[in-house]
């Protein structure tokens, strides 16, 4: 079973795949951005200024991905891209609300939700013109998603536990 779970900032990918992954015993297959700017010191919006002047770092970082996905027969994949790339058996849009992204993103990473609204509005932004200007892919444009689902009023287990569900009627 592949499922490619996307959206955009603070939607709850990286919590439902953490809770899919564990519930399926599969891997979670999951290189970010957010990820390299750690391992480089750099704050996340200073390294996506740096992607964008640069493709190479999106192409490193999602060859990176593909090569791991190909090694295995099951598992849950949760970047932006991750439905464009993983040739999932499910392919899922996570969504909700913007003022509920930006509290979720203020209170994961302790910041004013002043803060949290310019980084979740810049990092929207800045991956939405480079997939365009790279890969030639919308991200907005959901027709390759089989599942669209508004996190907002649902706990991360019930998500999780919908997705699971949709993965063994799809497959």
């Amino acid at each position: 079973m592949k499922i490619a779970i996307s959206g955009l900032t603070g939607a709850g990918k990286t919590t439902v795949a953490n809770i899919i992954a564990k519930k399926l015993k599969i891997p979670n297959i999951a290189f970010s951005m957010k990820d390299e700017a750690k391992a480089r010191g750099m704050s996340l919006i200073e390294f996506q200024e740096m992607a964008a002047k640069d493709k190479r770092f999106d192409l490193e970082l999602d060859r990176k991905q593909v090569a791991e996905m190909r090694k295995h027969k099951s598992f849950v994949t949760s970047t932006w891209l991750a439905p464009w790339f993983a040739n999932a058996d499910l392919n899922v849009w996570l969504y909700l609300d913007d003022k509920v992204r930006v509290a979720r993103v203020a209170k994961r990473d302790n910041l004013s939700l002043r803060e949290a609204q310019k980084i979740v509005h810049t990092k929207d932004q800045q991956n939405r013109e480079r997939y365009l200007k790279i890969y030639r892919i919308n991200i907005d444009d959901l027709s390759r998603f089989h599942l669209c689902i508004n996190t907002g009023h649902m706990k991360p287990q019930t998500v999780a536990k919908l997705i699971i569900e949709a993965a063994k009627i799809v497959r």
